[in-house]
């Protein structure tokens, strides 16, 4: 029988898979856990276009991330925060901040969660800044801190 699946479950396959089991195991396990729902033609061919829905999202992301990295890539921002004589700013520089710079300074809108720096940004001087558009998309900005 085959069913597709509503929740990952061990040893048969992940939450939307399409998998033929017994018809015994799909009955009286899978399906009356709610873990399974019988798959008809019309069930599968809806997934399999969402599936094509998913991917074309996914491709016009890539495409929107790739176009934004090449405008930030080799780009500096520079930021003006209050510190004190040795350099130590008063506040910390958030991700928010460099967000805000980046978009009033490059003219490109960057996600907050996309920010990342390897340490926390406390002092004036140079220092370098991730951002991760996607998993495998990422740059880095170099942020320049004055007093």
């Amino acid at each position: 029988m085959r069913v597709i699946l509503t929740q990952s479950v061990k040893g048969t396959g992940s939450k939307g898979d399409v998998v033929t089991v017994s018809d015994g195991y799909a009955i009286n396990f899978l399906i009356k856990k709610g873990l399974a729902k019988t798959a008809s033609a019309a069930v599968v061919t809806h997934l399999s276009q969402k599936e094509q829905k998913v991917q074309k999202i996914k491709r016009e992301k890539s495409k929107e991330s790739k176009k934004i990295l090449t405008q930030l890539k080799g780009k500096s921002i520079t930021i003006k925060e209050s510190a004190n004589e040795q350099g130590t700013l008063y506040a910390a520089i958030t991700p928010k901040k460099i967000v805000d710079t980046i978009s009033t300074q490059l003219g490109v809108k960057v996600l907050e969660s996309a920010v990342t720096f390897p340490h926390p940004i406390k002092s004036t001087g140079t220092h370098s800044v991730k951002i991760t558009l996607l998993e495998q998309i990422q740059c880095r900005v170099t942020c320049v801190v004055l007093a």
